[in-house]
């Protein structure tokens, strides 16, 4: 059986520390001894609370590289379930019935939110490239080191699929389906060290934070994670980084095509471009 995400990017921790693993849009990194050290402090904030496996951890993050060492440190402690914050209010509020976490990841301006419901907000702050601060907790509760979950088949990802063709669902995805899943890509892929992806779906589907995010670190790459998607920002973010690997829905290819017929600009070109969900207007 494939090795897990976890002991994965331990590894790679080790033997290749300084290699970037996630990227700003701006070129700022976070390597591979950051990232892990970064998720070991995530766990040790979450076991002071006396989080157990078969809990859940909500986030209502911006998308960007710091919800990456709070996806790997929570996963590795509990069933991790990202939330898109740009839902309606209701939604949010539907979102924490359905899903009952334990604690929930967030910025200041959700935490009184959150608390209303009973949950603990643990509050984030992104001092760094994918360098994050938990209010009320120092680095000193770090764990010595990243935990990985004894049980292959324990719920580490609750996800949202894109909703492109049809109502948007939850996916449950266990540690050993994550593995396998990552592994299968890289092969199919032949992702190596030398490959970076760029990231512009949300981290709360599996588009984003799996294909674009998982399956990069497991291979020893690295993934550029961008903000909310923006079309008028994207040739900077595109062309400064240079990714070798995109995935993305239709969507937000047609407005690549569209900015690139209008503008004239030519793309930098990667080795791999891969489309998931519904097709592309032919009219493009």
């Amino acid at each position: 059986a494939p090795d897990l995400v976890h002991q994965k990017i331990a590894t790679h921790a080790v033997s290749r520390p300084s290699s970037p693993a996630v990227l700003s849009v701006n070129g700022s990194t976070l390597t591979y001894k950051e990232l892990t050290d970064q998720a070991r402090y995530v766990q040790g904030v979450l076991s002071s609370l006396g989080i157990w496996p078969n809990d859940i951890v909500a986030a209502i993050l911006p998308d960007g590289p710091a919800s990456v060492p709070v996806m790997l440190g929570t996963s590795g402690c509990c069933a991790y379930a990202p939330i898109n914050r740009n839902v309606p209010a209701s939604e949010f509020v539907r979102a924490l019935g359905r899903l009952r976490p334990k604690a929930v990841f967030c910025e200041r301006s959700m935490a009184d939110v959150v608390s209303m419901h009973g949950i603990t907000p643990l509050i984030v702050k992104e001092i760094g490239c994918g360098q994050v601060e938990i209010e009320g907790y120092d680095r000193s509760v770090a764990l010595g080191s990243m935990l990985c979950p004894p049980d292959p088949g324990q719920i580490a990802l609750i996800l949202q699929t894109s909703g492109t063709t049809g109502e948007a669902r939850r996916v449950m995805m266990s540690h050993r389906m994550i593995a396998h899943g990552a592994w299968k890509f890289g092969e199919v892929y032949q992702f190596t060290s030398r490959d970076r992806s760029m990231v512009v779906t949300p981290l709360t589907h599996t588009l984003g934070l799996f294909t674009g995010v998982i399956a990069m670190l497991y291979a020893g790459a690295s993934a550029v994670v961008a903000p909310e998607f923006e079309p008028s920002r994207f040739v900077g973010w595109w062309q400064s980084t240079q990714p070798t690997v995109f995935s993305a829905v239709s969507a937000i290819y047609q407005s690549i095509i569209e900015m690139v017929q209008r503008t004239g600009v030519e793309l930098y070109t990667p080795r791999l471009i891969r489309h998931a969900a519904c097709p592309i207007s032919e009219r493009s």
